[in-house]
């Protein structure tokens, strides 16, 4: 999403809140539309960073405030009271696209150190000299506080150094974080399209993979305790001991409503699937759990998990397990259920959940990471899972991602994660990140043979698997902008296809990949009699033309600026500008080179036998790109072609292209 597209999504928003309160009278009193949306983007910052709820007590914004806009307090997830003060800075569309003013953060910073060490003079402003006062008594406690400053503009690394120096000064307990528009977007896009409920602006969940962790867990003793107790047999747990240390128990549904509002989705950091608010599978463990307690054991398969340190050994009257680094590995959906289910729930259905349900928990002792990573894989193997599951979490997917914010593309590196597009303009589309590999891996790596095999481990580290793909894709020189550019070209190739596929099933990205199913056909068109398009072979080839695609743009650009272009960003100019025939032309001149160097005269069987190396064997197609890299090209080579006659590779088969 561009800057300019969410600027637009915000504005609206504001000027909604604007008519939902035009009688408060702190609204009358700000006469000019840019001071009503300065205070309704406080408004909007609230609602959106504490699930929609809303108090004007906690806005300080006005005179004698200090240059401090929001003040309040709340608990994190450990129960600690924690302090937040926001300055914000409001910005028209035009200064949103620019640079935060450093003088701004700066000046912020000054006042946030003057409330620290309680210099600020108190006026006529009540609600912050009671918010002040407030804050003070808190801070002479050692609490916690965090100092926020809100712009709608790009972030400045010029005052790194200033906001380095303030966090020295006051860690640990005081903290300062300075919220650009980019940061806000991703937010928005996770609170409004992937329907994430939390976020750490405001609320502070502990790491489970560095906390000590203590479960209650249900016993079912017997009538004859004293034979448990001799043998040690309960019935209520199983133990296993080789070759690693694990229970299965029972919890209560409290036991797993506190474990997620003090932890979070940081429990799901291995977990191949973050949980899905409103799947309709959520909306049945909730039903469950409220109208039919005591089945809930029946109907669900409980949770997994990995723990880094547990017990050696549990009495048989024990009643609660301690554990350090937890991780929920399958059962994401299971817990975040329960705890929705249970904070929805009045003081009497959450006795009768606890009366009634439980929920199976099997915790494993490793710290072995391989075998950890097997257990998520096996665990998840009962529901379709792929090896891109297994690397959403991946910290270059989660920057992939990222980047692709500010394009009108967005990069899905996990299955079916932005569930409510409607929010976003129309113009913005999405794409999985297997399709943004392949062609990446074909444009940017030339290696197409790889890009075109749909068995090819394109998700599988080289540590698994010796022939795995991942890292050769995806590493610190991987950048979005060059990914989206050979998504394009690839897009280009096929666009007459996918006019008919959307047509049929209006998903363009179902195109593309049966596209990629059926450029796996090439056998059984060049060995028939069959009529063949000419969009049809330029699919059967579409990844070995996007790998020398680059190298004869590259000549022609030199060729036309005398110069080493930057090829992303070129690229990309024309595509923004819908400027394709120059793209289209050189694909043209690809296959009509192609034509020459792979056609055997009067031998069609020869020829054909070449084409079939060509798209399998890599060691042939290095031996035919080595060829276009010594190519001599001019500039009428390219400009000169007309785009209406479709030669192609296959033109001298005999075959009628249409």
């Amino acid at each position: 999403m561009l800057t300019d597209h969410f600027y637009d999504i915000l504005d609206n928003e504001l000027e909604e809140i604007i008519n939902e309160y035009q009688d408060d009278e702190t609204f009358q009193k700000r006469h000019s539309i840019e001071q009503k949306k300065s205070y309704a983007f406080l408004v909007w910052f609230i609602k959106l960073y504490n699930q929609g709820k809303f108090n004007k007590d906690n806005i300080t914004d006005g005179d004698d405030d200090n240059s401090c806009d929001i003040i309040f307090s709340k608990r994190d997830s450990l129960g600690n009271k924690v302090f937040y003060v926001i300055q914000s800075k409001w910005n028209n569309k035009r200064k949103s696209s620019g640079k935060i003013d450093a003088n701004d953060i700066r000046s912020a910073l000054n006042n946030f150190d003057t409330l620290l060490n309680g210099s600020a003079k108190r006026g006529q402003n009540e609600r912050f000299n009671q918010w002040y006062a407030e804050l003070l008594e808190h801070l002479k406690k050692e609490g916690l506080a965090k100092f926020i400053f809100l712009a709608l503009a790009h972030h400045n690394d010029k005052v790194e150094a200033n906001i380095s120096h303030f966090k020295k000064n006051y860690a640990p307990s005081i903290g300062i974080e300075v919220v650009d528009i980019d940061r806000l977007k991703c937010d928005f896009i996770d609170f409004r399209s992937k329907g994430f409920e939390f976020n750490e602006l405001l609320v502070h969940h502990a790491n489970p993979e560095e906390s000590k962790i203590t479960l209650k867990i249900e016993r079912t003793f017997s009538e004859d305790q004293h034979a448990i107790v001799k043998t040690g047999i309960g019935g209520d747990y199983l133990k296993i001991n080789h070759p690693y240390e694990a229970y299965i128990f029972l919890l209560k549904p409290r036991v797993i409503q506190e474990l997620f509002k003090t932890f979070g989705f940081s429990l799901f950091a291995k977990n191949v699937r973050n949980p899905l608010p409103h799947s309709n599978y959520n909306a049945q463990i909730v039903q469950t759990l409220h109208k039919k307690p005591a089945e809930f054991w029946y109907f669900n398969n409980g949770i997994s998990a990995i723990t880094k340190i547990m017990p050696t050994g549990i009495g048989p009257q024990a009643e609660e397990i301690r554990l350090t680094g937890l991780q929920i590995i399958n059962g994401a959906q299971t817990v975040f259920s329960v705890y929705s289910a249970y904070e929805e729930a009045t003081p009497t259905e959450r006795e009768v959940m606890d009366l009634e349900a439980r929920i199976t928990f099997r915790v494993i002792k490793s710290n072995n990471e391989d075998f950890n990573l097997e257990i998520t894989r096996y665990t998840n193997s009962q529901n379709p899972i792929f090896d891109r599951d297994f690397q959403a979490n991946d910290e270059i997917q989660v920057r992939l991602q990222k980047e692709s914010f500010q394009t009108a593309v967005w990069y899905e590196k996990r299955r079916g994660e932005f569930r409510n597009v409607g929010v976003v303009p129309s113009c913005i589309k999405k794409y999985s990140n297997e399709l943004f590999a392949r062609t990446y891996l074909a444009y940017q790596l030339a290696d197409p043979i790889h890009a075109q095999d749909t068995e090819a481990l394109i998700f599988l580290s080289r540590l698994e698997n010796k022939q795995g793909l991942y890292e050769k894709i995806f590493n610190e020189d991987t950048k979005f902008d060059n990914m989206r550019v050979s998504f394009y070209l690839y897009k280009l190739l096929n666009e007459r296809y996918l006019e008919v596929i959307t047509e049929k099933s209006d998903n363009e990205e179902q195109g593309l990949l049966v596209g990629l199913q059926e450029s796996n056909e090439i056998e059984s068109q060049i060995n028939g009699d069959d009529e063949v398009s000419f969009h049809q072979v330029v699919r059967a080839f579409d990844f070995h033309l996007l790998a020398l695609f680059r190298i004869i743009y590259q000549k022609y650009t030199r060729k036309k600026f005398s110069a080493e272009p930057n090829l992303a960003l070129d690229l990309q100019k024309h595509f923004d500008k819908g400027e394709t025939d120059t793209f289209k032309k050189i694909f043209l001149f690809i296959g009509n080179q192609l034509d020459e160097a792979l056609k055997v005269v009067g031998d069609s069987e020869k020829t054909i036998n070449r084409l079939n190396q060509f798209k399998k064997s890599h060691d042939y197609f290095l031996t035919i790109k080595f060829k276009f890299e010594d190519m001599e090209i001019s500039l009428e080579d390219i400009d000169n072609l007309n785009l209406t006659e479709h030669q192609t590779v296959l033109s001298h088969y005999g075959f009628k292209v249409r």
